[in-house]
């Protein structure tokens, strides 16, 4: 899963779009059913001014093996592709807010699904999942770093945030966690990706509770997370209705943006061709493991 930092509605905003490609599409074994053809216009040559940036992404949890991949996202004001070539199944997010759609697609069969934003914008505790852990407490704790460091070719200032988290449910789990993130506003080429953000929160309306837009790329975040079980885990587990091993002892994510660019997309960057037909359902969904 990509990461989706929890600190603030300024970071929840940055990696987002990952955490939504894993919920819109449910995982399917099932054969595809490849149904009629369908084709999704390329962009105007004026729409087609944005920025491209590969992210390397790397998560740990207690009991698992660490796993590491890498995302490639090219974003323009009013659409956003996300490539994962190692992805088995659906291996490309495609984004087109001109259409109001989005489309999870299987390069090597050639078969997509596509869904509506304005549904996946209207599910019911959208926010939540997106902010899971999130809010401030009064124990929170923000620092600024002093040695400068330079990723991607930009120079930036790590800041960490310590954070107490408490589970939507009260008594089941809980935990601490440290974030730190390095953002620069120079990054050629940000304004694309801060259009699209905007227009995408735009159509959220009301219910988009982050309507918060960053002034600064994120260059890197690491995440660590330390989990505690509440009350109500522990009981249920100690009368057999919960296994609280399910609940890791900790969790840590880092993602660091290995190559960023501004760049004139070729029009059909954003576009599906007619050869590619619309399937029932997909082996693997997501965009990400």
């Amino acid at each position: 899963m990509i990461l989706t930092p929890c600190i603030s509605r300024a970071h929840k905003g940055i990696l987002f779009f990952g955490l939504l490609c894993g919920i819109v599409f449910p995982v399917s074994m099932q054969t595809n059913k490849a149904l009629a053809s369908s084709s999704v216009p390329a962009l105007s040559p004026e729409q087609s001014q944005g920025l491209r940036w590969t992210v390397e992404i790397r998560t740990e949890q207690s009991g698992k093996p660490a796993q590491s991949h890498q995302l490639t996202y090219s974003a323009t004001p009013t659409a956003l592709r996300i490539d994962q070539p190692d992805n088995k199944g659906v291996n490309r997010i495609l984004w087109r807010l001109d259409l109001g759609k989005v489309y999870a697609i299987d390069t090597r069969t050639r078969t997509y699904q596509e869904q509506s934003i304005k549904k996946i914008l209207s599910y019911q505790g959208f926010s939540d999942l997106i902010g899971q852990h999130a809010g401030s407490n009064p124990g929170d704790i923000h620092t600024i770093g002093h040695a400068q460091e330079t990723v991607a070719g930009y120079t930036c200032t790590p800041e960490t945030y310590r954070h107490k988290f408490r589970g939507s449910v009260v008594g089941m789990i809980n935990g601490d966690q440290e974030t730190v993130v390095c953002a620069s506003p120079e990054v050629r080429g940000f304004q694309a990706l801060q259009s699209f953000r905007k227009h995408l929160l735009a159509m959220g309306g009301s219910k988009m509770k982050f309507s918060g837009t960053s002034s600064a790329f994120y260059l890197s975040i690491s995440r660590d997370t330390r989990y505690k079980k509440g009350f109500i885990i522990r009981i249920l587990n100690a009368i057999g209705l919960y296994d609280a091993s399910k609940v890791p002892a900790f969790q840590k994510e880092s993602s660091v943006v290995r190559n960023v660019s501004q760049v004139s997309f070729a029009p059909s960057t954003f576009r599906l061709s007619s050869d590619y037909r619309k399937a029932l359902s997909l082996p693997q969904a997501g965009g990400t493991p």
